[in-house]
């Protein structure tokens, strides 16, 4: 029986690590410079929005003690359940919220990957977990973050209803293809925001459907001046800004490019 859902559902968690190396040659291997971010700056690192945390998994596997905080419990039991083992001693999740982070530990390094930051619904959440961020560095610790440079992908701020086909990927426990298509972006000017419709159908060896799930994604853009105007009230001390993750391992800062990677520093 075809089943059919309109909400935020079970493919897009089940899904998500195997997305992201099927999507790396698009969009590139976040999870790698982060990695060599983490070996150059040391640990311990904390990893905010980190989802299945696939980044901090990786970290913990190469010996940096991280920490993954995540508020989706379904996002939790995905990383769980199909996540890259990570050694006890090195790792610990934790269920969060970015913007009122806990104090029980502070770090040499916060991350907030793959434009976590983008999923906030506010300015004021933005500069929030700025906040939070830096409450908990250790001194002289850095704040890294990336983001889409909209200067760069202006097509992100018009609606479309063109259907665009991503690659297929295998689901991680059934190995049946699983088809994505982003399907419409309506846009809100006012708010600076885009919400995209995404379809996920997984399908069997006969190419028959067997689950088909509708999920939206909602975005805000923010460009590098919105940026830097917001790290300000936060207490950001310094901050240098790369175009790309190639100019980051290079030391090539504004370099116009897709990205927006920020490392920086508070005044506490």
């Amino acid at each position: 029986m075809l089943k059919t859902e309109r909400h935020f559902v079970s493919l897009y968690h089940e899904t998500y690590d195997v997305r992201a190396v099927f999507d790396s040659p698009l969009i590139g291997d976040h999870a790698g410079y982060y990695l060599r971010l983490a070996e150059r700056f040391g640990g311990p690192v904390l990893e905010l929005g980190a989802g299945t945390a696939r980044i901090s998994r990786q970290l913990a596997a190469s010996g940096i003690d991280a920490a993954a905080l995540e508020i989706s419990d379904d996002m939790i039991d995905a990383g769980n359940r199909w996540g890259q083992p990570a050694p006890a001693d090195k790792f610990r999740i934790i269920r969060g919220d970015a913007r009122n982070l806990p104090r029980d530990r502070t770090y040499a390094l916060v991350i907030a990957p793959f434009r976590m930051l983008q999923e906030l619904d506010s300015e004021a959440d933005v500069i929030r977990t700025f906040q939070e961020a830096f409450s908990v560095l250790q001194p002289g610790g850095l704040l890294c973050f990336d983001l889409i440079d909209i200067a760069a992908a202006p097509a992100l701020m018009r609606p479309d209803r063109t259907i665009q086909r991503l690659p297929d990927v295998p689901h991680p426990e059934t190995g049946n293809r699983v088809r994505i298509s982003a399907c419409e972006r309506l846009v809100n000017p006012d708010l600076r925001q885009y919400r995209e419709k995404w379809l996920f159908e997984e399908v069997d060896a006969a190419d028959q459907t067997l689950r088909l799930e509708e999920n939206w994604q909602v975005h805000c853009w923010y460009r590098r001046d919105d940026i830097a105007r917001l790290l300000r009230p936060a207490g950001c001390r310094s901050a240098i800004w790369y175009g790309s993750f190639t100019d980051l391992e290079l030391e090539q800062p504004w370099h116009p490019g897709r990205d927006q990677i920020w490392l920086c520093q508070s005044d506490f």
